[in-house]
């Protein structure tokens, strides 16, 4: 895989909003919440970070298989998924590098590998891209998918200047917070808020919106997932008023710690139980874990958590799984 030159590229230029003052977006409900730079030195000098496996090997999971009759939700590892409707499919921020990172070999690296390879996958339709961090827009990756299966990428306002130079022969759909695109099949997809930030290099902080999305499809299920978000009831209040109860909910449960210096940006496993609750979600999945160190908590953590917060709740485990790449939930 190649870099991608991203030194040259132009910010996004639209009218001010409740979350864009016109040059850098913002999360309208919390503006003032993300930590800064010495915020960061402080986490870095006093870090308890725990040290993390060198490689993880996964249970073997059933084979994928290209198209399904019905809906299919495969968790192929990190926050990296393939939905599959009837005959279209979508992959959603696929990050397929061994590195989180602008570089090749320095960064968070992988300790588990995707449940697929690139090269295995089957024909993709629609790739959605939910902000610029490295862990969730690998540009290779894109690149390669944009060479091989000449997606629409989908994504939040300004990502695009980012994305156009390794996809030239792509669609590219960029939408603000709960604008919405059909996508085939008669599914449509929209946009939803998270509570975020973005950055890519040294002088772009909050120039690209971020975001998750609410995949309806013709046959009447409601998909949500959240992209990276920290917790704030109301935001998720609103995207379960606007779109109704989930059969499926999407929602991260890793990079949690320390907590205040993550909780603006990252749920931890309790505070993604209470998503689940107030999504009313029929059945929920996490992700965001078990695959790149980011943070400071141990490796099996974001697992035992989740299921402690379950207990705490009395919700059947299976109502909010921790998959492992290859796990899915099917729709008839």
């Amino acid at each position: 895989m190649t870099d991608i030159d991203e030194s040259y590229l132009d910010f996004y230029k639209g009218p001010a909003s409740d979350h864009f003052d016109g040059v850098r977006f913002f999360n309208p409900w919390n503006p003032k919440g993300k930590k800064g730079f010495k915020d960061v030195i402080k986490w870095r000098m006093e870090s308890t970070r725990k040290i993390w496996p060198e490689w993880v090997e996964m249970p073997l999971r059933p084979a994928l298989s290209p198209h399904i009759n019905g809906v299919k939700i495969t968790y192929i590892g990190h926050a990296t998924f393939l939905l599959q409707l009837n005959r279209i499919n979508i992959l959603v921020d696929p990050v397929f590098s061994n590195r989180a990172s602008p570089f090749s070999s320095v960064g968070p690296k992988r300790v588990t590998k995707p449940f697929i390879p690139l090269e295995n996958l089957p024909k993709i339709d629609f790739v959605f891209v939910s902000h610029n961090h490295y862990d969730h827009m690998d540009l290779p990756s894109l690149a390669w998918l944009a060479r091989n299966h000449e997606p629409t990428v989908i994504t939040p306002l300004g990502n695009p200047r980012l994305i156009k130079p390794c996809i030239e022969k792509c669609g590219i759909i960029a939408l603000d917070w709960h604008q919405s695109t059909p996508i085939g099949s008669g599914a449509t997809l929209t946009v939803t808020p998270s509570q975020h930030w973005s950055r890519r290099g040294l002088d772009d902080i909050n120039r690209d919106l971020w975001g998750g999305f609410v995949l309806k499809t013709a046959g009447g299920n409601n998909i949500y997932y959240c992209g990276d978000s920290g917790f704030h009831a109301d935001m998720f209040r609103d995207i379960r008023n606007r779109h109704g109860v989930f059969d499926l909910s999407l929602i991260p449960i890793g990079a949690y710690e320390p907590r205040w210096f993550m909780s603006y940006s990252h749920m931890n496993p309790d505070e993604a139980v209470q998503v689940h609750d107030i999504l009313e979600s029929k059945q929920s999945m996490g992700y965001h874990f078990e695959t790149f160190q980011l943070t400071d908590e141990p490796f099996e953590a974001p697992r035992t958590h989740l299921g402690e917060a379950l207990a705490k709740r009395n919700i059947d485990t299976k109502k909010f799984v921790a998959p492992v790449p290859g796990d899915f939930i099917e729709f008839a």
